[in-house]
């Protein structure tokens, strides 16, 4: 990232954060503002927790029989109590989530996924910036909430309003997807949306913007292209363990619940990894995360089979290119030390299923790395 592009950044969170900015910039070590983030983050995290808790209370409070009964003729019954029941299943990982997940359309999918060299950059930041756009959303606007989302060709921002707004999708045959994506923010309300997206914001860009003179910092956005199933339920990537052979963790994202095979294309949602190195250190971050999934081809939650798999990352400044790897069967730690092995700035392993894994860095060099990776098996979301 660019100087100028950090200023523009720092100017914008500290527009809308001018509390939490104020305190990283009064800071006068790298400890006080590892501090500072930390408590920050946990802040923010209590902030959507709390907000989840209220929705999840709305929800068992709810007659979802007096609910259906109420309803017109033209209303799809047998989809709103689909919707509601989904409500209830995926609450509880926008509640346990160390960070949330972006539902992307499917075209924001396709350019992300072919995405090479300096569009990576391009892209991810785009992304962070239409959330950075949203978590300065005010008020309870249904409406305006969903057409900031839509406005960077995201679907939803979270698993409940990511949830319903697939639902939508599936029963209301030729719908807008505006009208789909601001049913999922009904469903999980403004508040926990905005929320959400401030959560995103506050984990990922104080590592790149205000964290040590020379930062060294990979940023990871991670997409899950299985099939979810009927019920969206099938096929979650779940994260594992991590594992730094230099620099320390920052964000990750517990779970990346799977995608939506539609007609009109794939909807998938995506989660971010960071990051960066140690307080005055002079090597860069070398980094390793690995993950699992009970899949099955169709998206069922049965006669699964146990998926293993990891990713490596490298940010190294002085002491080497940046660098990216991934396998299956292996630990986050040899997902580490192969990226360095290896130094490669993009690398794909398909297992004997044609489960595939990818990860692209933007650039060999740079003290802020972006990578997009991927989980898939080529070919099986046409519909």
């Amino acid at each position: 990232m660019h100087q100028q592009q950090i200023s523009y950044y720092r100017a914008r969170l500290e527009e809308t954060f001018p509390e939490q900015t104020r305190a990283l910039r009064a800071a006068k070590t790298d400890e006080e503002q590892l501090a500072i983030y930390s408590r920050i983050v946990a802040e923010a995290r209590q902030d959507l927790r709390a907000k989840v808790a209220t929705l999840n209370h709305e929800m068992r409070m709810t007659n979802v029989e007096a609910l259906l009964s109420s309803v017109g003729p033209h209303h799809d019954r047998q989809a709103i109590a689909k919707s509601f029941e989904a409500m209830k299943y995926f609450a509880e990982l926008d509640d346990t989530s160390q960070t949330a997940v972006v539902a992307l359309n499917p075209d924001l999918l396709a350019t992300l996924v072919s995405a090479e060299g300096s569009a990576i950059e391009v892209q991810v930041q785009k992304l962070l910036d239409g959330v950075e756009r949203l978590s300065k959303m005010t008020g309870n606007d249904a409406i305006q909430t969903a057409l900031q989302i839509v406005g960077f060709s995201s679907v939803a921002i979270g698993v409940v309003a990511g949830a319903v707004t697939f639902y939508q999708l599936m029963t209301l045959s030729g719908a807008f997807t505006v009208t789909c994506t601001v049913a999922g923010v009904v469903a999980a309300t403004v508040a926990v949306v905005v929320a959400i997206a401030a959560f995103i914001v506050l984990s990922v860009l104080i590592p790149i913007i205000y964290f040590m003179q020379k930062p060294s910092v990979c940023v990871v956005f991670l997409i899950n292209e299985f099939n979810g199933g009927a019920d969206l339920k099938g096929n979650q990537i779940s994260f594992v363990e991590e594992y730094n052979v230099h620099g320390k963790p920052a964000v990750i994202t517990d779970a990346i619940p799977g995608a939506y095979f539609s007609p009109a294309g794939t909807y998938s949602y995506g989660g971010f990894f960071l990051t960066t190195k140690r307080d005055n250190a002079l090597v860069g971050t070398q980094y390793g995360f690995s993950l699992t999934c009970n899949y099955n081809g169709a998206g069922k939650t049965t006669d699964t089979k146990k998926v293993s798999f990891a990713f490596g990352v490298a940010c190294p400044l002085a002491f080497g290119s940046n660098n990216c790897y991934c396998g299956f069967d292996i630990s986050a730690q040899q997902a580490a030390e192969n990226t360095a092995s290896q130094d490669k700035l993009s690398y794909k392993a398909t297992n004997g299923d044609g489960i595939t894994l990818s990860i692209n860095c933007n650039s060999g060099s740079g003290s802020v790395a972006y990578y997009i990776a991927t989980v898939s098996v080529p070919g099986t979301n046409i519909l």
